[in-house]
């Protein structure tokens, strides 16, 4: 290991402590908000005997789309002659600094250091989100609780898993702690803006969380008041929660939206699409996932292949399989593949093999 990679925490909270105090936000957010990685080995300086590494800062997408693309050749290189100027690493030095978007499928990211010494928490062991599923933290007042549980149960139907305070947390687990991980674990919030909504010191505090780690938060105004604070910047969503469907039928693009800057919507749709709980389920789902991705990855479609062997409500399901053919036109359009259906599997003719391992790791 390079004497560099165990400086760079306290290098990058020695910076991250200057461009605080200096107001300057963007910095700060770039290096406290992410994570970090070491790619080490880029270079090397001959005249210094020197070793180059390239620091990979992951910073929130929101963030990141925030600034224009010379800005950020030039913040790089900000950042990289900050570093130089504090380090004391011999015969090491910081070659270059890449800035790239927060990936929850990009192994490089998977490993990379958080910047908080605070541990960093698994969504996938946190009880409250469905695998495989958008995680959406609703942030409400507790009036609201069971209109609010009525529109996360329609948002599942779009891949969305809500967490929804106290009616999602299981009786035997600590409130708090549950929170606390949901806020840590959330991949967007949805703040549902009652008239007293702003009086709530608890809903305050969800929204500054999820500010604080550039996720993304959409206001959902359901009363007369508008948003205040940070989130009013943002123009707010207008809707009611008396009718749920219709509800999360509005918020899906909004929502869709950041998902796709976070590149997480086609997954989430094909997820969606595999864990189809009716016939009429499948159909809706179905129609979402054609309307939204139109190529799919190997990976996407080897979950769909598995999941129409094992799931009736995609088997038996008329509308995907009668002569209209709209689930194998879809795949035929999708793969630029030779679909069929023998017995129970979905086969491309195309391809010898590379569909036929069925996927146990089918998100229902």
């Amino acid at each position: 290991m390079s004497v560099l990679r165990t400086k760079m925490p306290k290098y990058l909270k020695q910076l991250a402590a200057v461009y605080e105090r200096k107001k300057d936000s963007t910095r700060h957010g770039l290096i406290a908000n992410g994570r970090w990685e070491l790619r080490e080995g880029v270079d090397f300086d001959n005249y210094n005997e020197s070793t180059g590494h390239s620091l990979v800062l992951f910073a929130p997408m929101e963030a990141l789309a925030e600034i224009e693309p010379d800005d950020l050749t030039i913040l790089s290189n900000a950042i990289q002659a900050d570093i130089q100027r504090i380090s004391t690493a011999q015969n090491e030095h910081v070659h270059d600094v890449l800035l790239e978007a927060e990936d929850e499928n990009d192994p490089e990211y998977q490993g990379a250091t958080p910047f908080s010494d605070k541990p960093t928490v698994n969504p996938d062991h946190v009880s409250i989100w469905k695998p495989g599923l958008a995680r959406i933290f609703i942030s409400h007042r507790d009036g609201e609780k069971a209109r609010v549980q009525n529109l996360a149960d329609a948002l599942e139907g779009y891949g969305m898993s809500c967490f929804v305070a106290h009616e999602t947390i299981p009786a035997d687990e600590e409130w708090q702690k549950v929170i606390e991980d949901g806020l840590d674990t959330m991949e967007l919030m949805v703040a549902v803006v009652t008239d007293d909504f702003h009086d709530s010191v608890y809903c305050m505090q969800e929204v500054g969380y999820a500010l604080g780690r550039g996720v993304p938060v959409i206001s959902l105004k359901v009363g007369k008041k508008d948003p205040r604070g940070f989130i009013s910047k943002k123009q707010a969503q207008k809707g009611s929660l008396d009718n749920p469907i219709k509800a999360a039928k509005d918020l899906f693009p909004t929502i869709g939206d950041r998902l796709r800057r976070l590149e997480r919507l086609n997954d989430i749709l094909v997820n969606s699409f595999c864990g189809a709980q009716d016939w009429s389920d499948a159909r809706s789902r179905f129609e979402r996932l054609k309307s939204h991705v139109e190529k799919l990855t190997q990976e996407q479609v080897s979950k769909i292949v598995a999941a129409f062997a094992k799931n009736d409500q995609l088997y038996r399901a008329a509308y995907l399989v009668n002569h209209h053919r709209r689930l194998i036109k879809y795949l035929d359009s999708a793969t630029d593949g030779s679909w069929v259906i023998k017995d129970r599997k979905l086969v491309d003719q195309n391809t010898k093999g590379g569909y036929d391992d069925l996927d146990d790791d089918v998100p229902f």
